[in-house]
Order: C-alpha cells, then structure tokens, then sequence
C-alpha cells in the first residue's frame, strides 16, 4: 500500500468519526447537520481515492476517480453551507441556493465524461485524471466558495472574543491547511509534476477542528461524551503500545527461551501492568487537566451566577421599588407633609412585605441550590393550582397593568405531584413572565389571553401554559432549552427556561413546547403524581 492511499485511509476514518459525533450529539442543529455532510463528502472523497491508489484495473480506477470527484464536487458546497450556519447568516440563501444548483448538476455530470475524461499514467502514478470540459468550472467553484467561506469567517474573527475568537481562528487555520494540502492533487490533473503530498495536511485539518471542538467547545459538544472520546483514544494508543510491547518482548525472548514461553510473556504482562497503567492515568489526569478543568470550572461558575441572578431578580426588583415608595413617603412626613401616626399603618404594611420578599428571595436561593443538590430539595405531595394561584399573584402588578386576560381550568379534585414546592414556583413564575412578555411584543389593541390548564393523564398530572403572543420562530424552537440561549438580547440570561427544564427532569417529568409564529406558544409540563409508596 503507497504512501497516498495510507493517508486517504485516514483521512476518511478521522472525518467520518467526527462528523458522526458531532451529529449523534446534536442532531436537530442546522450547525451540526452540515457540519456532518462536509466531512461526510470527505470521506466519500477519502474513501474513493484510497481504493482508486490501490486498484491495478483501468475501468475500476476510472470509477474510483469519478467517485472521488463527486464527493470534491459536494466538499466546497457543503463547507460554506456549513461556515453560514456557524456564524448563523441568514443574508446569504441566493448564493447558497445557486451554489447547490451548481453542484448538483456538477454531481450529474460526474457519472459522463465532462467532469473526468480519463485516467492515464502520470508522474508513476499507473493512473490519473485527465480533466474533461466542466472540470475548470468545478476547480473554479472550488476555489471560490472555499475562498468565501474563509473571507466570512475572518469577517467575524475581527469581532469575535473569547472562546469565539479561539473557535474561528483555528477554524480558519484549519480550512486553509485542508485547502492547501487538498489543492495539491489537481496539479497532476493539468501535467504539473507535483505529487501530492499535501494530502497528509486534510488529517492535519480534521486535527484542528477536533482540538477546537475538545478545548473550545467548537460544536458545543457534551463535556462527558467529549471525555469518553478522549480516554477511548488514550485507551486505544496504550492497547496498541502494549501489544507491541508484547509482541517484541516475546521475539526477543524467543531466541533462549523458545517459542512456548508462557512464563515469559506473564512476565511481559506483569511489566506492562505496572508501567503502561500508571501511564494510562497520567496521560487522562493530563488530558483532564489542559482540555476539560479550566471549562468546566468556568462553565461552572456562569451557571451557578445565571441561574441566581436570573432567579434573585424578581423579588430583588420588588424590594428595590418598595424600599423607594417607603423612603418617598417618610420623606414627605419628614417635610411636614403628613403625619406620621398616619402613615403608620402603611409604612408597617410596607415592611412586612419587604420581609415577604427576602424571604422569597432566601426560599428561591435554597430551591436553586436544591436543583445542584438533588438531596438538598424536600420533595413531596405538592397542589399544583396554588402553585399556579401562587405564580399568578406573584406577577399581579404586571398582569394588573398588562391588557390580558387569564383563563384558569384548574380541576379542584387534581391529585397531588411528587415535587418541590419552591422549584415548581419557579418554573411557572418564568413560564407565564415568558408568556407576558410574548405577548406584549404584539401592539395594535389586540386582546391576549394567558390559559392555565390542568387535567391528569396515563399517571401524571399535565400542566398548559399557553399565551396568544408572537410565538417562536422555527430556527429558535431547536435551541430554546439551551443554557445562555436568549431572543431577548441584554435583557435575558438565557438561562430560564434551561433552569425550567433542569428542575423538571428533576423530579421525573417532561416539558413540552408548541408554537406558531404570530399566533402564540403553549408550554406542557408532566409531572408524576404523588404516591406514599413511591416517596417512602
């Protein structure tokens, strides 16, 4: 097997595994779909060109470079489809429609002669393409939307901090390592006598992006499937040092001590335990220590300061707001304006419900950290309507000067739900001020409706928030449970409906969403209904 077919093997088995990943882990993205379809057309193109390097048959070869070209044709088209998703472009659909057309019909020529005329002996390579008349117009598509795709890209690096800058520039540095060692086998296509060693560099390319993916969360991959990954190719590269290892140690020993030597090769195998294990745990402490610690540390930390930021601001803004009509009116008695006997009763009314909400305040911090601390959280026979009654007075103000009505169907002989009381809160508190907040997007005196419903089903009690706002867009419906994912723009942590969703899951139950643009959303929670048996 030559050098060049070595490197095809490779080439294709790394793009295939990460494109696979990568869509395994996030298959509803746009991102990660065509993420997946550029280093499926890899690997096609790798695969193709490994068998037509080995094949001595010149109709099989002429086949093989037909099938290489196809997957060339779909590389280019696929990559910028994929570089606009990325950077979620959506000015650019003209251009990317005309680029698939273009490809597509270039993928039907592939299987004529205009694409690949013929193979021939080259540069001692037994056989290689000759270019037929459209091949110029698939190198110079080629050449362009991989140029664009760079230029865009680089476009956003200029604004891009943090992470983000890490994940472009290395995308980036990949892409034109990729471009450049690829670029290498069109030379013999038109006579140049260059052989085409760059092909090395498309696995110097899948190497890049994978350290991306591991170190910059390029794809957003899960940080434990990212360790799984990790450890199996350590575990891999250790298995294969040890086998070696044995394999070397039973020829040298083979001499003096003969070819049945089961003494010797449990020597063999005690040495390796002892050497290549420690190794082993050396090698994952090291991975864990330069890709994954600093991340999850930091990872940590947001989340934990999202979730209590995004769940301290309610009562805090209540108490900021309460604590200035109370200064407002001692300052008026303080001016001579009223009498403080009178003012009395209001002011004590004023305190109680500033102690009202610190103590929501300290009930929410304690069912935050009971969503980290599963044992933390007492879970039991929760009614979910004064949940509801509960979140519906919560948000009174804002429903008192908001023009909707609420709609309650809120059975009186529901069953009881095995849960926290306070977390429950929570989530239907962010449910409804979601709903609100839909819903007051639309202008126009149009009139609004917040609908609560509940009815029991198949052992679990569902819960219906349902508004008549603007909706949720398509694109966003995949990415709405995703922790720092916001349409709100500085307004919004992202985190509300991730924390909504955590607690849920939680304590056993599920939350849906339906939506339409324009006509509003509906949020279904399921929620287990309580039994002595299952708590005890």
């Amino acid at each position: 097997m030559n050098f060049f077919a070595l490197s095809s093997a490779v080439n294709g088995i790394t793009a295939i595994s990460l494109g696979s990943l990568v869509l395994y882990k996030k298959p509803k993205l746009l991102r990660s779909r065509t993420f997946f379809l550029f280093w499926f057309s890899v690997f096609i193109w790798s695969f193709c060109y490994f068998f037509w390097q080995t094949t001595s048959n010149p109709l099989s070869a002429l086949r093989w470079a037909k099938g290489l070209m196809f997957g060339a044709i779909l590389l280019p088209v696929f990559l910028f489809h994929y570089t606009l998703s990325l950077l979620n472009r959506t000015d650019q659909k003209g251009l990317l429609f005309g680029s698939y057309a273009l490809c597509i019909g270039l993928a039907l020529a592939d299987f004529s002669d205009l694409i690949v005329a013929r193979v021939r002996p080259k540069s001692g390579f037994p056989f290689w393409p000759d270019p037929g008349p459209l091949f110029h117009l698939h190198l110079a598509i080629f050449i362009g939307l991989v140029f664009y795709s760079l230029y865009l890209l680089m476009h956003d690096l200029a604004e891009a901090e943090g992470d983000r800058a890490q994940q472009l520039k290395y995308s980036i540095l990949g892409t034109v390592v990729g471009f450049a060692g690829g670029m290498t086998n069109y030379f013999l296509c038109y006579d140049i006598p260059i052989k085409p060693y760059g092909n090395i560099l498309v696995s110097v390319y899948t190497g890049l992006i994978a350290y991306t993916i591991l170190k910059y969360r390029l794809m957003d991959i899960n940080v434990v499937i990212r360790k799984t990954v990790v450890y199996a190719l350590v575990t891999g590269i250790v298995a294969a040092i040890m086998v070696f290892v044995a394999i070397l140690s039973a020829r040298l020993t083979e001499g003096f001590l003969g070819r049945q030597t089961l003494f010797a090769l449990a020597l063999v195998a005690c040495f390796i335990t002892a050497v290549i294990h420690p190794l082993q745990l050396k090698v994952q402490a090291f991975v864990d220590r330069y890709f994954f610690r600093s991340w999850s540390d930091r990872e940590v930390v947001r989340e934990v300061a999202a979730g209590f930021s995004h769940e301290l601001k309610s009562p805090l803004a209540g108490l900021s707001l309460q604590v200035q009509t109370t200064l407002a009116k001692l300052d008026d008695i303080e001016k001579g304006g009223g009498s403080l006997r009178q003012a009395l009763p209001e002011i004590k009314a004023d305190l109680q419900y500033l102690l009202n909400k610190t103590m929501d305040a300290a009930r929410r911090i304690d069912a935050v950290r009971g969503v980290a601390e599963p044992t933390g959280g007492q879970i039991g026979p929760v009614d979910i309507s004064s949940v509801l009654d509960s979140g519906l007075a919560t948000l009174g103000s804002r429903l008192d000067h908001a023009d909707v009505s609420v709609r309650k169907d809120l059975p009186h002989n529901l069953p009881a739900v095995n849960s926290n009381e306070k977390q429950l809160e929570i989530v239907f508190i962010n449910l409804m001020k979601n709903a609100l907040e839909s819903m007051e997007i639309i202008e126009g005196g149009r009139p609004h409706t917040l609908s609560l419903m509940c009815y029991e089903q198949n052992g679990s009690v569902m819960i219906s928030v349902k508004d008549t706002g603007a909706g949720i867009s398509r694109k966003d419906m995949d990415r709405l449970f995703d922790p720092y994912f916001t349409t709100k723009g500085r307004r919004g942590t992202g985190m509300g409906l991730y924390l909504s969703q955590q607690i849920i899951k939680a304590h056993g139950g599920s939350i849906v969403v339906k939506s339409e643009e324009g006509k509003g959303t509906e949020f279904i929670v399921r929620l287990p209904i309580y039994s002595a048996e299952a708590a005890a």
